[in-house]
C-alpha cells in the first residue's frame, strides 16, 4: 500500500523501464492539490472568453493588494484560531506537543479556507457584476 501511495511499483517492461506511475507522483499529486487550493483571478473561467487584450485589461484592473489582503487576512484569522485552540488544549491540562498539534493544525486548515474563501467571495462578486452587465442578453460564455 505504502509503494502505491508514494508512486513506486515492481513491475519492469521489457526495456528494464518502470511501468506504472513516476517515483514523484507523490510529489506531483502534492503539487497539484496545493496549485488548485490557491489559485487566482486570472484563472477564473468567467474571463476565457475574452481576447488577451481584453483579459489583461479586466486584470489590470483588480488592485495589487487584493492577494496581499487575502492572504494577512487569512493569515490573522488562522493564528487567532490556533491560539484559541491552544488555549483550550492547556485549559484541559494537555502540554507540550498534545497542545501545540491540535493547534498548528487548525492555524493551517483556517488559512487556507479563509483564503479559499475569499478568491470564491471574489469570483462570486465577479459573476454578479457579469450578469448584471448581461441582463436582458444571452452573454458569450456560460454563467
Amino acid at each position: 500500500m505504502v509503494a502505491f501511495i508514494l508512486g513506486y511499483t515492481s513491475e519492469v517492461g521489457k526495456s528494464g523501464e518502470r511501468c506504472g506511475r513516476s517515483d514523484n507522483f507523490l510529489n506531483e499529486t502534492i503539487w497539484t492539490f496545493i496549485m488548485q487550493i490557491f489559485w487566482h483571478i486570472s484563472q477564473f473561467p468567467e474571463l476565457d472568453h475574452l481576447d488577451p487584450i481584453e483579459r489583461a485589461a479586466v486584470l489590470r484592473g483588480v488592485p495589487w493588494w487584493t492577494y496581499p489582503q487575502l492572504a494577512v487576512g487569512a493569515i490573522i484569522v488562522g493564528v487567532v484560531a490556533g491560539i484559541v485552540t491552544l488555549l483550550f488544549a492547556f485549559f484541559h491540562g494537555l502540554g507540550g506537543w498534545e497542545a501545540w498539534a491540535p493547534g498548528v493544525v487548525v492555524t493551517i486548515i483556517v488559512v487556507i479556507h479563509g483564503y479559499v474563501s475569499g478568491v470564491k467571495g471574489i469570483r462570486k462578486s465577479m459573476r454578479k457584476e457579469l450578469i448584471k452587465f448581461f441582463a436582458g442578453h444571452r452573454p458569450p460564455f456560460c454563467l
